[in-house]
């Protein structure tokens, strides 16, 4: 599920600085509010949207928007081209089928959290990111590939581009992918 404060810490940061893209996108599967920064995409079914949620978006555009657009501080709120936020999640969701299950580890780099993929490969994390989600309930998916993170759960998910990292850092993630981190606290 959604934690909506660190959603709300979220969008207010972007919305200072290079802004976020935010708008209902309509597909087979029905209609969905995405939200996305630079590096992350939350996409919700629409009555999992808080109140809270909706003031902020309606605060930083003046509306709660059908179409997509742009909210930022400094240059307003401009509409983008059409099909532009239904093409990123599109091809965010597509990154879904070279996916595979993923866990967080207990450890960190550089304050970044590292998350390990079935297949071994570690990959660093923003923390404030990963906190956009929360565990609900049941057990949330969470899924790794190159490209992205996925953790999804009840009326949401969280869509997350890994750090870059530099060859120093390359050089000890390899080192760690070649032992099961996931499996030493406990977790999946």
């Amino acid at each position: 599920m959604i934690n909506e404060r660190q959603l709300i810490r979220t969008m207010n940061g972007c919305y200072k600085k290079a802004g976020y893209r935010v708008g209902v996108v309509k597909s087979d599967d029905g209609t969905r509010l995405v939200i996305c920064g630079g590096d992350w995409l939350v996409r919700m079914e629409p009555q999992a949207v808080s109140n809270d949620v909706k003031a902020l978006v309606v605060l930083h555009t003046g509306e709660l928007p059908g179409r997509a657009v742009l909210a930022k501080d400094k240059d307003g709120t401009q509409f983008l081209i059409a099909g532009g936020l239904e093409k990123i999640l599109r091809e965010t969701e597509e990154t879904d089928a070279e996916m595979e299950s993923a866990g967080q580890t207990p450890l960190q780099l550089r304050g970044l959290e590292i998350w390990q993929g079935d297949s071994g490969v570690c990959q660093l994390f923003q923390p404030r990111l990963v906190n956009i989600f929360e565990e609900d309930d049941g057990l949330p998916d969470r899924r790794m590939g190159a490209q992205s993170l996925c953790l999804e759960g009840i009326g949401g998910a969280v869509y997350l581009h890994p750090v870059p990292v530099g060859s120093a850092d390359q050089e000890q993630l390899r080192y760690l992918s070649g032992r099961r981190w996931t499996e030493m606290d406990g977790k999946e």
